[in-house]
């Protein structure tokens, strides 16, 4: 499957695999973290919001299959640090598994550790045809960190295609 991140063009054009190798180099140059110029990079190309949400707002534009856009808005609450309304956007089975304290400490301290989201890539979706669930989706993620992270999460055709579970783990190395 494609890179979707890397295709999303910002209102100036640029492509957000060129936007991110200009963050890089704007990093370097200005010695910032790169988060921080990766945010700077979003608002020179039109977006004025942080990095994060400009992908999310970019996201959203992109011609894909309604549970490919309802997982991708999902993940954003999280890049955003939106816990609580991950929590409340997902479905009864997922809430009653996890206590909203639960998740939101344990998502935050999982999250502060990676650090901002700079690119996400679906890798598998697998349409299961059962009376649980709907599709499985797996994404790989990188992180301003250098922390990259494989996220699955599966979503419910009762639910009208919620997140019904959802984990993540580091890629060895």
């Amino acid at each position: 499957m494609p890179t979707v991140t890397n295709a999303l063009k910002f209102p100036s054009g640029r492509n957000v695999k060129r936007a991110k190798q200009d963050a890089r180099a704007l990093a370097k140059r200005n010695n910032i973290p790169l988060y921080q110029a990766l945010d700077t990079i979003a608002e020179i190309n039109g977006c004025a919001s942080n990095w994060s949400k400009a992908l999310l707002s970019l996201q959203r534009d992109l011609p894909l299959p309604d549970q490919l856009n309802r997982a991708l808005s999902w993940l954003a609450l999280l890049d955003t640090g939106d816990y609580e309304d991950g929590w409340l956007a997902a479905s009864d089975f997922f809430q009653y598994r996890n206590s909203p304290e639960k998740w939101i400490n344990e998502t935050s301290a999982d999250r502060r550790k990676f650090g901002h989201i700079i690119s996400r890539k679906p890798v598998k979706v697998i349409s299961v045809s059962s009376a649980i669930t709907d599709q499985w989706l797996e994404f790989h993620s990188e992180f301003n960190s250098g922390v990259q992270i494989v996220e699955r999460m599966m979503l419910s055709k009762d639910t009208g295609s919620k997140v019904d579970e959802y984990s993540c783990h580091k890629v060895a190395d």
